[in-house]
């Protein structure tokens, strides 16, 4: 009987084990992965999937402060090519702080203080980095930057219609369309008759009364 009662005290405290502690460090990862995933190849300085090295007991401790720092400086190369104001090294800070904590953790009596810390440093940090992938969700592309030349960019405001057209560039009504240029002011063909003038025949310039010759053309009137 005993026996039986022990066997189901340890299951029990198995599957709070992995429902505490094991599922919440998937679910985590799987964010950091998201995110750096959502970064182009090129700004990504690691592969989102090595995030799950984290996972690994013992080397867990030390590949956490890789990530948390090849994670904020992928964000900070993406949010720079897309033109998005954001922090210089995108939740760096309260990810270092929580790697920290975790490792101080096994330091005796300091540790239950750490554990505390660390456990709230997590989540505001989960926060986060969640924050971020979801602006890179609103943002595809570059929203917030110049729309690539030759494609359709559909940003705030519009109604269905890109205001991109093919070959880059703005169709009218946008902020930074191409404007038709102004009709040039054709040169005038006679100048205003003053009291006491007349048009010339030839070249129709107002010649004053009693002058026998257009000043202009020099034709005699």
């Amino acid at each position: 009987m005993s026996v039986v009662v022990g066997g189901t005290f340890i299951g029990l405290f198995f599957l709070v084990w992995v429902a505490v502690l094991i599922l919440p460090t998937i679910f985590f990862i799987l964010t950091q992965q998201r995110a750096l995933a959502k970064c182009s190849p090129a700004n990504q300085t690691m592969s989102p999937g090595l995030a799950w090295l984290q996972i690994v007991p013992v080397l867990g401790f030390v590949w956490q402060f890789f990530v948390v720092s090849a994670l904020a400086n992928s964000l900070a190369n993406e949010f720079r090519a897309r033109g998005i104001q954001e922090e210089d090294r995108p939740g760096y800070g309260v990810g270092l702080a929580m790697c920290i904590t975790r490792v101080c953790v096994i330091i005796p009596i300091l540790g239950f203080f750490s554990l505390v810390a660390s456990l709230i440093l997590w989540i505001v940090y989960w926060v986060k980095i969640a924050g971020f992938s979801a602006k890179l969700d609103l943002a595809p592309g570059g929203q917030f930057a110049l729309p690539p030349y030759g494609g359709g960019y559909y940003g705030p405001g519009t109604t269905g219609v890109a205001p991109y057209a093919s070959g880059g560039l703005p169709q009218a009504g946008y902020a930074g369309a191409p404007q038709a240029p102004a009709p040039a002011a054709s040169p005038s063909t006679s100048e205003p008759s003053s009291a006491g003038s007349q048009p010339c025949a030839t070249c129709g310039a107002s010649v004053p009364a009693g002058q026998a010759f257009c000043n202009q053309c020099g034709a005699k009137v």
